[in-house]
């Protein structure tokens, strides 16, 4: 059993992988937009694959909402 307030998850690994391709992208290119565009183009996709309920949750969710 690990302890999870100190070891990273896949998907945290995974979230920063993928949050430091996106501002390498920024950084090669020279413009942070590419950094933006690619995060925000991860954000859409992934929305759209959620159903109904899933983004009501998503929405309502104290992350959300500021108190996370």
């Amino acid at each position: 059993m690990t302890d999870e307030s100190t070891t990273e998850t896949a998907d945290e690994k995974l979230f920063d992988a993928i949050r430091r391709a996106a501002s390498d992208h920024g950084g090669n290119a020279g413009d942070p937009d590419y950094e933006a565009s690619d995060l925000e183009i991860l954000f859409q996709e992934a929305y759209r694959r959620l159903t109904p309920t899933q983004r009501e949750s998503f929405w309502r969710s104290d992350s959300q909402s500021g108190r996370r």
